[in-house]
């Protein structure tokens, strides 16, 4: 099953999203802690979409609406960690593509490493650009 979580229900669930967040934001090199989700959470910035069955969370999404120079509207998934993901990435993508629907987003795109294309793939998703960074933090 598919949740999407109202953002005053943030606080309540934080102890069962935070644990599936930990692996992405290690990934994100500095730009995300959990902290910062959660405070973005909480001011209604990102919204939470979780996959459970059986009173267990099995993976979160955060996503993000974001307004483009030209006035697009599109849904970013900048952070999304789980087990097992055959299980659940079509089921969440389609409750995603619906909050982005409900929101007039022109589309969805989802940030990940690699293997995440085979699994976006089948659902009519393909990668448009690769992102290089050089970290100057230590220079």
């Amino acid at each position: 099953m598919i949740s999407i979580v109202p953002t005053a229900e943030i606080g309540a669930m934080w102890q069962y999203l935070q644990p599936w967040l930990e692996a992405p934001v290690a990934l994100s090199n500095g730009r995300f802690t959990t902290q910062s989700a959660y405070e973005g959470l909480l001011r209604g910035e990102f919204q939470a979409v979780f996959a459970h069955h059986n009173r267990a969370v099995d993976a979160v999404a955060l996503t993000h609406l974001s307004e483009y120079g030209t006035g697009a509207l599109w849904c970013d998934i900048p952070l999304m960690g789980g087990r097992d993901m055959a299980t659940w990435i079509a089921p969440a993508m389609m409750a995603i593509e619906g909050w982005a629907a409900y929101n007039n987003c022109r589309g969805v795109q989802p940030a990940g490493r690699p293997g995440l294309e085979k699994h976006l793939a089948p659902l009519g998703y393909v990668p448009m650009a690769r992102m290089w960074q050089k970290d100057l933090s230590d220079a």
